[in-house]
C-alpha cells in the first residue's frame, strides 16, 4: 500500500529487508510472516539496488556509492560509512575483510577491515570486454558474470594489481548477470536463455557442467537453497525447481504473484518475493510433484480441413489446474520437428508456406 518499487529481498532471523528503489532500505518484523509489521525504512542517494549483510553490518549498494550500515537494532539503522564509485554500482560480494564490487563499468576490491573507512585496493576496467553485474571469489581467483561477455575470470592473487585471464566461453552467446556459488560449482543467470552450472575444479579452465533451462521465462533474480531452485519470474509469477538433476529439472511449484516478481528469498517455511509494486509472502507447504499431463487442445483447424492458402493460423487453449501451463509447442510434421506457439492458455502460430498434399498436425503443452 506504500508506493515504491520492490526489488530484492533479504533474510535475518525474525527481520526480513527489504530493497526498495525509491524508499531504501524497508525493515519487517516478520516473526508472524501473516502479519508483516514494518520497522521502519533506511533512505539512501539514489535508488538502492542490492545488499549484502554480515553479522551486524549491511553494505547497501547505492546508486553511486557503497553504504556500510549498523543494523544492531533492525528499527533504527546507522549509516556507519560510505565508498562512492565512479561508475553504476550493481552488486557486492564479500568475504572477509573484503568488499568485491561490480559497478557495470569495473571491477574493485575493497577493504572494510574498518566499514566506518572502507578504502580501495584494486581495481579493475572491464566495459570494454562486457559489463560487470556480480561476482564470486573462490581462493586467487574472482568469477564475475560479465554481461554480453559471459564469465570474466579475474586474478586476485595481487589485490593492488587485479588482472583478467580468462574469458569464456569467449563469444557473445552467453549474457550473465548474476552468480551463486555452491562448492566448486557456480551457478551462472543467463536472464532469457536459463543456468549455467560451471565447474571451477580447475579455475583456468571452467566446464559447463549442467545447464536448467527456462523455456520462454526472463528470470529477474534466483537462489539457491540446496536442490532447490527458486526464481523471481516478472509477469510469469516465482517457480521453484528441483535441480538435482540438473538436465531433468523438476517443476514443484508455482506462485502467480499480484506484479512482476523482481527479486526472491525463501527460508524452511516461507517464500519472500519483491514483487515490484507489492511484496508477497508465502507460506511453503509440501512440494510434490505434479504428475498430471496437461490438456491441450487444436481448435483450428480441425480434422480434414481443406486449406486454400498457404499461410495458416493454428490455435487452440490448454489448461493445467496443479501447475499451471508453461509453454506450447506445434509440429507440422506429424511430431518430427516442434516450434513453441505464443501464449499458454489460449495460443497460436501462423504456419507460413504450406506445402501441397496432406499435413499432419500435433501440439503439446508442457
Amino acid at each position: 500500500g506504500v508506493w515504491g518499487v520492490r526489488n530484492d529481498v533479504a533474510i535475518q532471523g525474525d527481520i526480513v529487508y527489504l530493497s526498495d528503489w525509491n524508499r531504501g532500505l524497508v525493515v519487517y518484523d516478520a516473526s508472524g510472516p501473516g502479519d508483516l509489521v514494518e520497522l521502519t525504512n533506511y533512505s539512501v542517494p539514489g535508488s538502492l539496488r542490492d545488499f549484502e549483510f554480515v553479522g551486524d553490518i549491511a553494505y547497501l549498494v547505492c546508486q553511486s556509492e557503497i553504504q556500510s550500515v549498523d543494523v544492531s537494532d533492525p528499527s533504527a539503522p546507522v549509516k556507519l560509512g560510505f565508498f562512492r564509485t565512479t561508475g553504476s554500482p550493481q552488486n557486492v560480494h564479500v568475504k572477509g575483510d573484503r568488499l568485491y564490487l561490480c559497478d557495470q563499468y569495473g571491477f574493485y576490491i575493497l577493504d572494510i577491515t574498518d566499514p566506518v573507512n572502507m578504502v580501495r585496493v584494486g581495481a579493475q576496467w572491464l566495459a570494454k570486454e562486457g559489463n560487470p553485474y556480480d561476482a564470486e571469489v573462490h581462493g586467487s581467483y574472482a568469477f564475475v558474470a560479465n554481461g554480453w561477455k559471459g564469465m570474466k575470470v579475474v586474478d586476485i592473487s595481487d589485490e593492488t594489481d587485479p588482472e583478467p585471464v580468462l574469458t569464456w566461453p569467449g563469444d557473445n552467446s552467453k549474457s550473465y548477470v548474476a552468480v551463486e556459488t555452491v562448492g566448486q560449482q557456480l551457478y551462472f543467470l543467463d536472464p532469457g536463455r536459463g543456468l549455467d552450472i560451471l565447474d571451477i575444479s580447475d579455475p583456468l579452465n571452467p566446464v559447463l557442467a549442467g545447464q536448467v533451462d527456462f523455456g520462454s521465462l526472463t528470470v529477474n533474480d534466483f537462489v539457491l537453497q540446496g536442490t532447490l531452485l527458486y526464481l523471481a519470474a516478472g509477469e510469469e509469477g516465482a517457480f521453484v525447481w528441483d535441480i538435482k538433476d540438473p538436465a531433468n529439472p523438476v517443476l514443484m511449484a508455482r506462485v502467480d504473484t499480484p506484479g512482476d516478481a523482481l527479486g526472491i528469498n525463501a527460508d524452511e517455511e516461507t517464500l519472500y518475493v519483491a514483487d515490484e509494486f507489492n511484496f508477497s509472502v508465502y507460506t511453503r507447504g509440501s512440494f510434490a510433484v505434479d504428475n498430471t499431463p496437461p490438456d491441450v487442445t487444436l481448435l483450428s483447424p480441425v480434422a480434414m480441413d481443406r486449406i486454400q492458402e498457404k499461410t495458416l493460423m493454428v490455435y487452440g487453449t490448454a489448461s493445467d489446474n496443479d501447475s499451471g501451463v508453461q509453454m506450447v509447442e506445434v509440429s507440422l510434421d506429424g511430431g518430427e520437428s516442434w516450434v513453441q506457439a505464443w501464449g499458454q492458455e489460449t495460443w497460436s502460430i501462423p504456419m507460413i508456406g504450406v506445402p501441397l498434399g496432406p499435413v499432419s498436425l500435433a501440439v503439446r503443452a508442457k
